[in-house]
């Protein structure tokens, strides 16, 4: 574009909606419900992850690299408390046909910290088909436990098999 940066990118726009859900945030004590975007767009772009050719129920993203022919789910939660215990994540559909679950997990300015990489199989054996509340989501703590931590804002991509 002979220099000139575009407004448009989608790298500024995320981070403009970030600023922007931090902000309402701080004036009104109430959440943008942007998570999941971000979410996808920050597990894409940091774990190199590919969109799909063909669009595919409850299945995110392609595998490159170490992680070629898997296919991923992702979800997101900000935490704004981290003192505070029982964070939850959105409801995992155990019917899709991914592979893997990613995590990416917020600071209060909507910026990643970490994210964690739990296989389906791992997924299903701990909570089983019968326990598992499908409205309630799935615990942050439960899922950190069951995965492995592939990246975080300190140390960058950490995954070692």
């Amino acid at each position: 574009m002979n220099g000139i940066q575009n407004p448009y990118a989608i790298d500024k726009l995320m981070e403009e909606t970030r600023k922007i859900a931090n902000a309402y945030y701080q004036n009104t004590g109430k959440t943008l419900p942007i998570s999941n975007e971000l979410g996808r767009f920050d597990a894409q772009k940091i774990l190199e992850l590919q969109s799909l050719t063909h669009p595919e129920v409850g299945v995110d993203f392609l595998g490159t690299g170490r992680f070629a022919s898997q296919k991923f789910v992702v979800k997101s939660r900000v935490i704004f408390k981290p003192q505070k215990s029982g964070h939850r994540m959105g409801a995992l559909s155990l019917e899709g046909n991914w592979d893997s679950a990613i995590l990416v997990v917020y600071n209060a300015e909507y910026k990643p910290d970490e994210i964690y990489m739990t296989k389906k199989d791992d997924i299903i054996q701990a909570i089983g088909h019968t326990t598992y509340n499908q409205r309630n989501g799935f615990s942050i703590a439960k899922f950190k436990a069951l995965g492995v931590l592939v990246w975080d804002s300190i140390n960058g991509y950490s995954f070692h098999t």
